[in-house]
C-alpha cells in the first residue's frame, strides 16, 4: 500500500430515504430509492480483518523486545516504499519464529475472510505510520498499531515491546514513531478483482479488463476503419478532498464500466487505478476506460470504488450479479448505477468497499468532463481508436 494517503469520498449516507443521481451529459436526474433508514454496519468480513491485524499488531510489538528483531523490522520500512511484506520478513528475521506461524495462520483468516483463494498470496505487511516518521523510526522503537481499524474511531490501540496499550488519536498523526500492521491494499485489490471477474462469469456476467494500452491508437475521428476497436480514453480525473485517519495508508481506486455485451448479457469490466495516490489533485493517466467493442449499446455506466482492504469479493460478484441480471434488458440501454449499488449490502459502505462516485450514460463520442452524480470526482474523456498490431 502506497505511504501517501488518498482520503475515504464524501457522499450523502445510503441510509438516507433517496439519493440524488445526475445523468451525465444531459443534466437529468433520478431519484435512487433506499429501503428503511438502518445504521452501517461492519460486516463480518471486516470484523476478522480488524481483529486479525490487530492481534498481528500486539504480537509483533511483543517481539520487539527479542534481540535483533526491532533493528530488523526498523531497516525493513527504511526503503523507498515504506513497507516490507510481513510474512516474508518474519520468515527470514531470528527471534520471529513463533510468529512466523502466527502470521501464517492470520494471512490465511484474510484469505479466506475476503473470499481470496488460498494461492493469493500473502497481503499482510508493516508499514510506516506517516513518511514523516521516517528519521524517528530508524532512532527509537515503534509502536504497532492494526491498521484497518474503523475510520470512525476517534482512538486506536498502539502496542509497546512491554505489552502496554498506548491511545493515540486517530485523527492527528502521533509525533512518536508508529508501525501499521495492515493489508497491502494493491496486492488486495489485484488478487480480490481477479476473483471478482471469475466469480462474475460463474455466475452469467461477462467480466474483462480493457486494455491500457494506447500506443498505435489514434484520437477517433467518427470514421470507420479496418481492424482494432473504438475507446474511450480517461485523459484525467480528479477527486476532492475528504479527511482520512492516518493509520489507513494509500488508497486503492477501480471503476466498474457497467453495460450489455454485444450477446445482451451483462458486462462488467473493472478498471484499476493505482495512480490515484492523492485526493485534490489532479491526474492525466490517459487510461482506456471503455472498449466498446465489449458493448452492444453505445452507453455504460461507470461506478467508482476505493478498496479498503475488508470485503469479501465473491459476495460482491454475487451482489452485482444479482442486481444486474435483474434489471438487464436486451433490447435498450437500461441505467445500471443503481442496481449496482442497491445489491451492495449496506454495512459495506461503513468501512469496505467504498462508494466514490458514478457517471451515468457515459456514449462513445463523450468529450466534456464530467462530474460524477455524488458531486466527488470529475473525469475528462476523450474517444480513441486503438489499431490492430
Amino acid at each position: 500500500m502506497r505511504m501517501n494517503k488518498m482520503a475515504k469520498h464524501a457522499m450523502v449516507p445510503l441510509a438516507a430515504s433517496a439519493v440524488l443521481f445526475c445523468t451525465a451529459g444531459t443534466g437529468a436526474a433520478s431519484a435512487l430509492a433506499e429501503p428503511a433508514a438502518k445504521a452501517p454496519t461492519t460486516s463480518r468480513t471486516a470484523q476478522k480483518v480488524t481483529g486479525t491485524t490487530d492481534k498481528l499488531a500486539k504480537e509483533l510489538a511483543a517481539a520487539l523486545g527479542t534481540p535483533g528483531v526491532d533493528g530488523k523490522l526498523r531497516k525493513a520500512v527504511e526503503g523507498e516504499k515504506g513497507a516490507t511484506d510481513l510474512l516474508a520478513l518474519a520468515g527470514k528475521t531470528r527471534g520471529l519464529e513463533k510468529f512466523d506461524r502466527q502470521a501464517a495462520n492470520g494471512n490465511a483468516d484474510v484469505l479466506r475472510a475476503k473470499g481470496l483463494r488460498s494461492n493469493a498470496g500473502s497481503l499482510i505487511e508493516v508499514r510506516l505510520g506517516d513518511e514523516s516518521m521516517r528519521a524517528q523510526v530508524r532512532g527509537g522503537t515503534p509502536l504497532l498499531v492494526a491498521g484497518e481499524a474503523d475510520d470512525d474511531a476517534r482512538t486506536i490501540n498502539a502496542y509497546d515491546a512491554e505489552g502496554r496499550v498506548h491511545k493515540l488519536d486517530a485523527r492527528t498523526t502521533p509525533d512518536r514513531p508508529v508501525l501499521v500492521v495492515g493489508i497491502d491494499g494493491e496486492r488486495s485489490m489485484n488478487a480480490g478483482l481477479e476473483q471478482f471477474r471469475s466469480a462474475l462469469a460463474q455466475q452469467g456476467v461477462d467480466a474483462n479488463v480493457p486494455t491500457d494500452v494506447v500506443e498505435r491508437s489514434t484520437r477517433s475521428s467518427n470514421t470507420k476503419t479496418n481492424g482494432g476497436y473504438d475507446a474511450t480514453l480517461m485523459e484525467d480525473v480528479r477527486l476532492k478532498e475528504d479527511r482520512e485517519p492516518w493509520h489507513k495508508g494509500g488508497a486503492e481506486i477501480y471503476a466498474l464500466v457497467a453495460g450489455v455485451n454485444p450477446q445482451g448479457q451483462p458486462q462488467v469490466d473493472t478498471v484499476q487505478m493505482p495512480y490515484l495516490d492523492y485526493d485534490n489533485t489532479t491526474y492525466k493517466p490517459k487510461q482506456i476506460l471503455v472498449n466498446w467493442s465489449h458493448f452492444k449499446f453505445n452507453a455504460v455506466d461507470i461506478v467508482m470504488m476505493e478498496e479498503d482492504t475488508q470485503a469479501n469479493y465473491a459476495e460482491l460478484a454475487k451482489a452485482v450479479a444479482n442486481g444486474l441480471l435483474t434489471v438487464i434488458n436486451q433490447s435498450q440501454y437500461v441505467p445500471l448505477v443503481e442496481a449496482i449499488i442497491k445489491a451492495i449490502p449496506q454495512g459495506w459502505f461503513s468501512d469496505d468497499h467504498d462508494y466514490v462516485d458514478s457517471w451515468y450514460t457515459i456514449q462513445k463520442s463523450a468529450w466534456d468532463p464530467f462530474t460524477g452524480a455524488a458531486g466527488n470526482g470529475t473525469i475528462g474523456l476523450g474517444p480513441w481508436h486503438v489499431d490492430e498490431l
